[in-house]
């Protein structure tokens, strides 16, 4: 996925280099060809076959600026006679080299940035996983030490059975005494798990809602609101 997003970047940004080196071209056409001609005129080119052309048409302008500004060849041939003969065209090719120069930097930061991005996306995911999985096994664990707790084995913990499965099973008091949840705070916590109040909870659905109380604070903290709003 990294990879993907890194070469999508790439491709874009390449599009619009290409496309802000057409209109670079047509200027260079337009401005720097006559000018660049009556550089040739002089044999400042001589030995150099295609710097008189160099300019001469869109596509030769962006291969020239491909040659000297990208591949880093011959930059100084062209561009230093043609500043010489009109001192104004430098204006023209420093916005070329600093724009063009910028928008390469930027090409690879960007790319640079969204494989980070992406690896951060698949790292975030990955963590989601593995913490889903942890409370999963974490869940199933708790589910049997509530099973324990059912002494005579009937599907439901009574509130006798949860005060002396605290007072026995040490996993049981531990995961408790974890959430601050003491002896005295059992009778509580049972009859906000009691709904219908018949004295019973099935301990599987004990199991659920303990464990999410286990993992989330707030979820604790509403349970207890709730309790002593009742009382009140």
């Amino acid at each position: 996925a990294g990879l993907f997003g890194a070469v999508k970047v790439i491709f874009w940004g390449v599009l619009l280099i290409n496309i802000w080196l057409c209109i670079l071209s047509i200027v260079a056409v337009q401005v720097i060809h006559p000018i660049n001609l009556e550089v040739a005129a002089q044999g400042t080119y001589d030995g150099c076959e295609r710097c008189p052309r160099a300019f001469s048409s869109v596509q030769s302008a962006i291969l020239t600026f491909t040659q000297t500004l990208l591949a880093g060849d011959g930059w100084g041939q062209l561009s230093v006679p043609i500043i010489e003969q009109a001192p104004l065209t430098y204006f023209y090719f420093l916005i070329v080299l600093t724009t063009v120069g910028m928008a390469v930097v930027n090409l690879i930061l960007a790319a640079i940035v969204e494989a980070a991005q992406q690896a951060r996306i698949a790292g975030e995911r990955e963590i989601v996983r593995l913490k889903e999985a942890q409370f999963e096994e974490s869940k199933s664990s708790f589910l049997d030490i509530c099973q324990k707790l059912d002494a005579n084995q009937d599907g439901a913990i009574s509130l006798d059975e949860l005060k002396d499965g605290f007072n026995v099973n040490r996993e049981f008091s531990n995961c408790m005494k974890a959430m601050d949840v003491t002896f005295d705070d059992l009778g509580a916590v049972y009859k906000m798990l009691d709904e219908d109040q018949d004295g019973s909870v099935n301990y599987k659905e004990f199991a659920s809602q303990v464990h999410k109380m286990k993992n989330n604070d707030s979820h604790m903290m509403l349970f207890f609101i709730k309790h002593y709003t009742q009382k009140l």
